[in-house]
């Protein structure tokens, strides 16, 4: 449907002049084309790859790919100047992407959700259970609109939360982040008392936990899931002894 492009376009009106859509099935490569044009008539859209690009946006393949495939997207990843993934937040494609960050790492710098540019500690053995995944918003015609419940209903799909997998890299460096930055993957798991928060940052990907008491409202509102996934800890051992975080409505990406 060409929906991350439009995404794009939309919140960042005059970005570009130009885009260029693919897609292995002509039907949705017209359709997706058709709509572009239709809600961004000062942009030009070609439904073909440049040899060349500023942004080269990916949405929802790396399941359709096979390796030799995946090979191909890399090689046209490495000649343009930045690249952001949004994939299933599911295991499997998942750490697949966390691969494709490694093979990246030799020509880019990773932006998202990465916190450091060192090797991803999502693939070390001992954190094989897990994987780098994040809830995004669903709009809210998800939750009025009968279609959209019928759709939920007959491919039992829960349209509440829907995780995502996503990457950003860029030639450039970024800017840097606050010290002791850490990204909080996933959901929080509570206890009784207390929550067991999986965090990354460049010493790898670990479990913190953090006790209600230690901070009363920052629990509360991880109870909530009203956070943002980039925050910054500070830590003793295991422990989370003090938090700086921003408000979000969900724990999506900022």
């Amino acid at each position: 449907t060409g929906v991350a492009v439009r995404e794009v376009l939309g919140k960042y009106p005059g970005c570009t002049t130009q885009v260029a859509l693919h897609d292995r099935s002509a039907r949705a490569l017209t359709f997706a084309v058709e709509t572009v044009r239709g809600e961004f008539p000062g942009v030009t859209v070609t439904p073909r790859l440049p040899e060349e690009c500023g942004l080269l946006l990916v949405s929802h393949v790396l399941p359709e790919l096979d390796d030799a495939a995946l090979a191909e997207l890399l090689a046209a990843a490495e000649k343009a100047q930045a690249v952001i993934f949004v994939e299933p937040g599911t295991h499997d494609v998942s750490r697949r992407l966390c691969a494709v960050r490694e093979k990246l790492l030799h020509a880019m710098h990773p932006v998202a959700p990465c916190v450091h540019r060192a090797a991803c500690g999502m693939l070390v053995a001992r954190n094989a259970p897990h994987w780098c995944h994040f809830f995004s918003s669903p709009p809210n015609e998800v939750f009025t609109d009968a279609g959209w419940a019928r759709f939920s209903r007959e491919l039992g799909i829960d349209l509440r939360a829907l995780p995502v997998s996503y990457l950003v890299m860029d030639r450039r460096a970024p800017a840097p982040l606050p010290p002791q930055s850490v990204r909080l993957i996933g959901r929080p798991r509570e206890y009784k008392g207390h929550a067991l928060l999986l965090g990354c940052d460049a010493a790898g990907v670990t479990d913190k936990r953090l006790t209600k008491r230690t901070d009363p409202v920052f629990f509360k509102a991880l109870h909530k899931q009203r956070v943002l996934s980039l925050q910054q800890w500070e830590t003793k051992g295991d422990e989370i002894t003090r938090a700086t975080h921003g408000a979000a409505t969900l724990l999506s990406p900022p």
